[in-house]
């Protein structure tokens, strides 16, 4: 074992255990994320711009996605809108994807005018 969490590598593993206290949370509750999230890059099942220590962007918004009540198109819009905030500082354009996320926003707030 080492000194840091091999998943999220910020906090020091659970004695025993490659990861911390909070990964191992994740993954017991949620099912972790796709196994080459972690040891190496997969474009298709796991891009790196979606993944956060053991945070799946997919699986945190379908998670909140079925805890709220709210129409199916500002959905789209919402789980769009996250996407382009989750990667931005990720891709290589950040002003460009806050400004994607921005337009979201906004037809989302026109839904309630």
């Amino acid at each position: 074992m080492g000194n840091i969490c091999a998943w999220c590598g910020e906090r020091e593993p659970v004695e025993g255990e490659h990861w911390c206290r909070r990964c191992l949370d994740w993954y017991n509750t949620y099912g972790g994320v796709h196994e080459s999230a972690y040891t190496k890059h997969d474009e298709i099942n796991a891009p790196p711009h979606y993944i956060f220590g053991p945070y799946e962007l997919r699986k945190v918004l379908h998670e909140w996605l079925d805890s709220v009540d709210i129409p199916k198109g500002e959905a789209c819009d919402w789980f769009s809108m996250m996407q382009y905030l989750f990667r931005y500082s990720k891709k290589g354009k950040p002003a460009r994807d806050l400004d994607k996320a921005m337009r979201y926003l906004k037809w989302i707030r026109e839904g309630y005018e």
